[in-house]
């Protein structure tokens, strides 16, 4: 049986220790953070105002969170309608009632931005001031009348 080499274990034993160390320091000084703390958390609960205090804090923390997740609710709802929306429009399940759920706005040349129904209803103004793209768009656009094509049919032109 041989004897343990006693410098060989206290090298170690300080090999350890340098290389520990930090994260002893670490350690200490979360423990010291945790007690003060602690201790200055039940000072407050053994004063009224302090109780006061941090009730007070602790409902509007409280009010707060659920606040923001109804914000969040309803901002999920809202894209789920906006998404129901447009693949309405894409499949024509929805008719134009289904442009009325796409929010937002688009930028259209000589109007501006407008959402997409305002944007449909100023094309199909267009169109029917250009006459549904007939020939006679001049005569739509100053409102007169063919005089060069009477005929005696009775039929519309």
């Amino acid at each position: 049986m041989s004897f343990p080499d006693w410098s060989l274990i206290l090298d170690n034993i300080v090999a350890l220790a340098v290389v520990l160390a930090p994260l002893e320091v670490f350690i200490l000084r979360n423990l010291l953070r945790f007690r003060l703390l602690v201790t200055s958390f039940i000072g407050l609960l053994s004063a009224p105002d302090g109780r006061k205090q941090i009730f007070s804090e602790l409902g509007h923390g409280i009010f707060r969170a659920l606040s923001e997740r109804a914000g969040s609710q309803k901002g999920v709802e809202a894209r789920q309608g906006q998404a129901l929306g447009i693949s309405n429009l894409v499949s024509g399940a929805g008719g134009i009632e289904a442009l009325g759920a796409i929010k937002g706005k688009i930028d259209v040349p000589f109007l501006g931005k407008v959402t997409p129904i305002e944007a449909l209803q100023a094309f199909i103004a267009l169109k029917n001031i250009m006459g549904g793209g007939g020939s006679n768009i001049m005569q739509n656009l100053t409102g007169a009348v063919n005089q060069s094509s009477g005929s005696s049919s009775g039929a519309l032109p």
